[in-house]
């Protein structure tokens, strides 16, 4: 704090109140969950703050993982360089406009000076207004070295020349994806002259997500198997036996399944149910889009792209479910799981919300479809003005199927392997052998009689993964 000029001792002007702070401790992990240091921080009890007073404006943008997801997969795609930082204490970086004063932290007040409280001059952790003044800080400086903000993102931003260019992405800590070293030497050089950082070399681990890479494969996939185990273990789920799927295709769970009396009611009180489903969302939004309806399903009772929708599947609120997925080189970076926010009166309706075709490319204006809210038409006007290419995809081809219903086994792996998304031990490479695979078949370029089709994957991946080939 002191290093940071972070306050100073005055008398509280009359008529002023001090906000409280504590200690907050915690266990930082590295990658594979084991202990990488203890953590003591002062944070100030930001609740007591009084708006107009203490503060005005609290909004600071976040990165989607979506953005994440996209720049690995041009990482992954151009084979760039990847490198993370870490911004140590970030939000005392951010200066404050208001004046707010802070009692002094217990144990560490100064001799003959207790009656004396701290006039903040920076934006300590717990105040309403600190990840504002901190991004706002970061972004002045980075746009003043010829980074540009990308509009769709304001975490993310690139800097070009002529031949090379260099994304860095604003989170926890610091990414850097880039196609020349010494771009990427230069901005860590001026970013750890401008803030105090710590350079932790190639990305490795991202808000909780490990990142495996093998260049020479150009292959980069995404794992949360230490925080899945861990939640497992939490929920006491370690000795259950694995499933092929999140959730049986005959499971229907409706309203009338919620406790109704007060002893049935208390009991469900002693079952983390919303923690346990809280903690499959993360998974869910980072790394694994095959808990989409499952996790959709059961939190509703909580009180190149493709879309698809399932029509008024829901027997409570008669609202259809829309999935949609967006592929980058092969690999999904964006996808969703969603009631649609109005019930459609038809299948065609149903479609439409979800971006599908056939009605997006007939501006026909029909009875029955004049209800549906005009933000739906901006998908017809895109194509119309030749921005979005819309094509239909047969059912069995359709890969966001598994984010609008519940699928039989061989339907729900299938669907993944070609979103090249791995919902069980699986390596990258093995999963594009079993699309490829599955492909050659169809085409007939492969002969299965006789063989099972774990032999058939291992032939094909040594065929595909052989020197010259």
């Amino acid at each position: 704090m002191a290093k940071n000029n972070v306050w100073e001792l005055v008398d509280l002007p009359t008529g002023r109140k001090t906000i409280g702070n504590k200690w907050v401790l915690k266990v930082k992990r590295k990658a594979d969950g084991s202990i990488d240091k203890f953590k003591a921080r002062l944070v100030a009890k930001g609740y007591n703050q009084k708006e107009g007073i203490d503060y005005k404006e609290t909004f600071s943008p976040v990165v989607r993982f979506a953005s994440v997801r996209l720049i690995l997969a041009i990482v992954a795609h151009l084979d760039l360089e990847l490198f993370q930082m870490d911004v140590k204490t970030a939000f005392l970086n951010g200066e404050l406009d208001e004046e707010i004063y802070m009692d002094q932290p217990e144990g560490f007040q100064e001799m003959g000076l207790k009656h004396k409280v701290c006039r903040l001059k920076r934006s300590i952790y717990g105040l309403k207004q600190s990840s504002r003044q901190w991004y706002y800080r970061f972004h002045r400086a980075i746009t003043s070295i010829g980074f540009t903000m990308i509009e769709e993102d304001h975490c993310v931003y690139v800097k070009r020349s002529v031949k090379n260019f260099l994304i860095l992405s604003l989170y926890v800590d610091i990414l850097l994806a880039g196609n020349n070293m010494k771009m990427i030497v230069a901005t860590q050089k001026w970013l750890s002259s401008t803030f105090e950082m710590k350079d932790m070399g190639e990305a490795e681990y991202i808000l909780g997500v490990k990142v495996h890479r093998d260049r020479s494969k150009k292959l980069l996939s995404l794992s949360q198997e230490t925080y899945i185990k861990r939640i497992i273990e939490r929920f006491r789920m370690h000795n259950a036996n694995p499933v092929d799927t999140p959730m049986d295709k005959s499971c229907v769970l409706s309203k009338e399944l919620c406790p109704k009396t007060e002893e049935e009611k208390k009991r469900m009180t002693k079952i983390p149910y919303a923690s346990a489903v809280g903690s499959l969302m993360y998974a869910m939004m980072c790394t694994r889009p095959d808990l989409c309806v499952a996790v959709g399903m059961v939190s509703s009772l909580r009180l190149v792209g493709y879309s698809d929708a399932d029509g008024s599947a829901d027997r409570d609120e008669l609202k259809s479910t829309l999935g949609y997925a967006f592929l980058l080189g092969g690999a999904a970076i964006t996808w969703c799981s969603k009631k649609q926010p109005c019930i459609s009166l038809s299948t065609m309706e149903a479609e439409y919300v979800a971006s599908t075709i056939a009605y997006a490319k007939d501006p026909k204006y029909h009875g029955r479809t004049k209800h549906i809210d005009t933000r739906y038409h901006f998908i017809r006007d895109s194509i119309t003005q030749g921005e979005v290419v819309l094509r239909h995809i047969p059912t069995n081809d359709m890969i966001t199927d598994p984010f609008t219903k519940l699928l039989r086994r061989d339907a729900f792996h299938r669907h993944l392997d070609d979103a090249t998304l791995a919902c069980y031990p699986m390596t990258m490479s093995d999963a594009v052998c079993r699309n490829m695979f599955r492909k050659a078949v169809k085409a007939k370029l492969i002969d299965v009689r006789g063989r099972g089709r774990t032999e058939l994957v291992k032939h094909l991946c040594s065929i595909v993964h052989s020197p010259g080939d």
